[in-house]
């Protein structure tokens, strides 16, 4: 098809909806078009079977159907039939549906409302323009395929013709430098090199591999084989070579190491590279004798590994610059330096209170052969500069010539922690509050710590000439014998009992006693705290529990308290009560707590304890948790962070749970009667919305058939009540959202600036940190405000929004503008339903949404100086940085 031929085939229409009124109506106007062919049916299922019948070139389609609605309609479109044209004409105009459809492909989104000739009008130019650029991208697309079919393949022909010359060229001058250089290379090459057949004869040897054959270049050449050559440990390893060369070109080795065997038997180890002549089945074979080198690395290779693998540090170092010449492995990756780094280093360099004076006056006595060996303790410093401790033995080796120093460096850090850790720990037994003391099976003291004299009133030699039975109150005649055994049994055991001090008063203790050895003696160590304090304290708390527990009964709250930092928790028993749980049926784990909560409730609930934890606010939910008998409870939650860490880290949550389950059942008995009002009211507005546009549709076509005046004046009044019915219908959709979600805390600040960038005003505000608590269509308050401004402002240009707190925890919100302000007598008129020039609904409507959540509006502005409408927030319903 021709460019110019697009657009001027004829236009085929399938057109659904449920409505044989707008079918008839929509038919009529569609086809006065030039042009455009109009097929009609009244669903989506007879449209499908019409599709398969028949071509079309766009469909029409209503959103609400029953059955298989219009986005499900176009979603089949576009999986069956890709980019057919697919207008959505419907009455349903919430932003929402439009999104939808434009989302899932919809090629144009018509609404039905209003006068049908514009109405019909734009939709036909709509369905041009979609057939349009469908047939258009359809011949671009087939010109486009064509074109880049013919241009790839001619730039792949002329490609092919310089390849082909520049290759030709290029084989030629290589054939004659290759032959020019071949001859003496093979000769001077300074290795045994010979040139293998397939059979392993040697065609052509070199002087050198005669040298180390034994044999003339005569005797080889053309006569023996090069496998004779070969010690027969390794023939069968590289006669496989030999042969995979060829079979399985690049499966063997180009280089590898064999024994060689010469005119006298002699073995010698030979370091060969082979490979095969380009284009032949010959090969062509160098050999190195390796024989001494071999020896000589085996055994350095034997000694460095010694030294590598040595745990200490080894280093060998110039007698004369000290400088460092080798160090092993260890000291390596001890000191964090290269070999490299290493080599441009001296001892002094290691030791950080060493000077080159000190450390030479340290090594005289080897220099001087008045010791063999010098010995001393020093510290190291790392690449780093960590330090660390070290036992070091420097030795002055003859074995090269010049003699060198040999260190040998052992890290005694361990060591050193294990003395300093031994101290510190006999210090804080020692020091330690508690009576530690260790006696033997006979109960004889060995050891007692000072906190055991001073709690017995005992000086040291009058505690160790005592025995545990002089100071331990019995609860029975066999209590030493019991304990000794139980001890010997289990290694440790724990009790509470009483013991006596110096001046005979008897205390209680807390006392654990485990195995230990004294040398090679078998003793028990006693670690014994005095619990006169803490048995007060404890009988206090338990007297406080149970009075906090009576009061929290009564209040019917559940209490929990979240230890975050040890990740465990605490519930109150009347919180086990309400869920039906045992004390230890119930979790003591943040996340073994998590599995009680209702997953669906989980994610919601997780974001407002991670927000609560990070901005320390008040914690406030309701989520469901799982009883006992696997029901589930409803739950009303509120917390707050009692304890933060020194960089205000939570440390620390307490709260309470309120059973609100019978309330919750209530709210859900009104959801599911107010879901059902909604879809009887959806419905019923939608049968009104489509009769009353084919009412206009009518009306329309008697205006055009009878000119008559004085009818033309009565239908004109119908169109305007039809009109006004739509206006009606239209206002109690949008006043049926009110309510339907729930409130949440909205930043005034954002909603007031997006509102003013799409004002034709200019907008300050100073709200900045400010939250309410509203439901989400404030949005449409302000955007009312604005509505209502530029409508009566009388030339208003500016409008203000401030905030501030009022009295008794209120606070007000003032929107102000610079217009010609409402007459006195209005001030309170201006918010009824029905009052205004247009619909009379936009100040009704505001009213209606700030009253959800006890948000109050009112005029107070001086008439001829412009509006100010003040709304008031009640206590608790507003907040600044995340705090009410």
């Amino acid at each position: 098809m021709e460019m110019s031929q697009v657009s001027d085939d004829p236009i085929s229409v399938l057109y659904v909806d449920d409505e044989p009124a707008l079918l008839e109506i929509g038919k009529i106007y569609l086809e006065r078009a030039e042009g455009i062919r109009v097929t009609t049916t009244e669903t989506p299922e007879e449209a499908i079977r019409l599709l398969v019948r028949g071509e079309f070139d766009a469909i029409v389609s209503d959103y609400q159907m029953p059955g298989m609605d219009g986005i499900l309609f176009l979603k089949y479109i576009r999986r069956t039939y890709g980019d057919l044209p697919f207008l959505l004409f419907t009455g349903k105009g919430r932003e929402e549906i439009v999104i939808e459809a434009l989302n899932n492909g919809a090629d144009y989104y018509v609404e039905k409302a209003g006068v049908p000739e514009p109405q019909f009008a734009d939709l036909v130019h709509k369905i041009r323009l979609a057939v349009s650029r469908c047939r258009t991208e359809q011949v671009l697309r087939s010109t486009y395929n064509k074109l880049q079919s013919s241009s790839e393949q001619l730039a792949v022909y002329s490609e092919e013709l310089n390849i082909r010359e520049e290759e030709l060229y290029a084989m030629k001058e290589a054939l004659r430098e290759s032959e020019q250089m071949y001859e003496g290379i093979f000769a001077y090459t300074g290795s045994a090199t010979a040139i293998l057949e397939e059979d392993m004869t040697i065609s052509l040897a070199n002087p050198a591999f005669a040298d180390i054959s034994g044999y003339s270049q005569e005797e080889i050449e053309g006569r023996m084989k090069w496998s004779s050559f070969v010690h027969p440990d390794d023939l069968s390893r590289l006669q496989e070579y030999h042969r995979s060369r060829r079979c399985s070109p690049g499966s063997a080795p180009e280089n590898y190491e064999f024994k060689f065997v010469d005119c006298l038997g002699n073995v010698r180890t030979i370091y060969m590279t082979i490979g095969l002549i380009p284009g032949t089945s010959r090969s062509v074979a160098s050999h190195i004798d390796i024989t001494e080198l071999k020896e000589m690395r085996d055994r350095l290779t034997l000694i460095g590994n010694i030294l590598d693998d040595s745990l200490n540090e080894i280093y060998f170092f110039d007698s004369n610059t000290l400088r460092f010449t080798q160090a092993n492995r260890g000291a390596r990756e001890n000191l964090g330096y290269s070999t490299e780094e290493l080599m441009a280093l001296t001892p002094v360099d290691l030791k950080p209170e060493c000077t080159d004076e000190s450390f030479r006056k340290v090594i005289a006595p080897l220099l001087l052969g008045e010791k063999d060996i010098v010995s001393f303790t020093t510290i190291h410093r790392r690449k780093d500069g960590t330090e660390y401790p070290v036992e070091v033995h420097v030795h002055l080796s003859h074995v090269v010539s010049p003699p060198v120093f040999v260190a040998m460096i052992i890290d005694i850090t361990s060591r050193q922690n294990l003395e300093e850790e031994t101290r510190i720990l006999r210090h804080m037994v020692d020091g330690a509050p508690s009576a530690i003391t260790i006696h033997d099976y006979d109960g004889r003291f060995i050891y007692a710590n000072r906190s055991t004299l001073e709690m017995h009133g005992n000086s040291h030699d009058e505690f160790i000439s005592l025995r545990l039975q002089d100071i331990v109150v019995p609860s029975s005649p066999t209590w030493f014998e019991d304990n000794f055994l139980e001890v010997k049994e289990k290694g440790e055991i724990s009790f509470e009992g009483e013991r006596r001090r110096k001046d005979g008063t008897i205390y209680p203790v807390f006392v654990h006693l485990s195995q230990a050895r004294w040398g090679d003696k078998a003793v028990v160590l006693s670690i014994a705290e005095d619990t006169t304090e803490s048995r007060k304290i404890v009988n206090a708390l338990r007297e406080s529990r149970i009075q906090l527990g009576y009061a929290l009964d009564a209040a019917n709250e559940g209490i929990w308290d979240w230890d975050i930092a040890r990740e465990k928790a605490y519930f109150s028993p009347h919180y086990l009560k309400m869920l039906g749980y045992e004390p230890d049926e119930f979790a003591i784990t943040y996340d073994a707590w998590w599995n009680y909560v209702h997953p669906d409730d989980r994610p919601v609930l997780e974001s407002i304890i991670q927000e609560t934890l990070s901005v320390q606010k008040d914690y406030v939910g309701e989520f469901r948790m799982l009883k006992k008998d696997g029901s589930y409870l409803w739950v009303f939650a509120r917390g707050r962070v009692m304890e933060t860490d020194s960089e205000g880290r939570p440390l620390r949550m307490v709260g309470t749970h309120t059973d609100i389950s019978e309330r919750k059942q209530v709210e859900e008995a009104l959801r599911l009667a107010n879901r059902k009002l909604q879809l009887l009211s959806g419905i019923t507005r939608h049968d009104i919305l489509n009769q009353a546009m084919a009412l206009n549709g009518y009306i329309s076509l008697l205006e055009e058939m009878n000119p008559d005046p004085a009818l033309g004046d009565y239908l004109q009044k119908m169109h305007q009540a039809a009109l006004l019915i739509e206006q009606t219908i239209a206002f109690t959709r949008e006043y049926e959202r009110i309510g339907q979600n729930e409130p949440k805390w909205i930043s005034l600040q954002a909603v007031a600036e997006d509102l003013a960038m799409n004002a034709d005003l200019r907008v300050m505000i100073s709200c900045e940190d400010v939250e309410v608590f509203a439901d989400p269509l404030i949005t449409t308050v302000f955007s009312n405000l604005i509505d209502n401004i530029i409508r009566h402002g009388g030339g208003a240009t500016d409008v203000v929004v401030s905030c501030a707190p009022a009295e008794s925890g209120k606070f007000t919100i003032a929107w102000e503008d610079n217009g010609i302000g409402v007459p006195n007598a209005l001030k309170k008129r201006i918010f009824d339903r029905g009052y205004g020039n247009n619909t009379g609904l936009g100040l009704f409507y505001v009213r209606e949404i700030l009253s959800i959540t006890g948000i109050t509006i009112c005029e107070c502005g001086t008439e001829g100086r412009g509006a100010r409408f003040e709304l008031v927030v009640p206590p608790g319903g507003w907040r600044m940085d995340g705090r009410r």
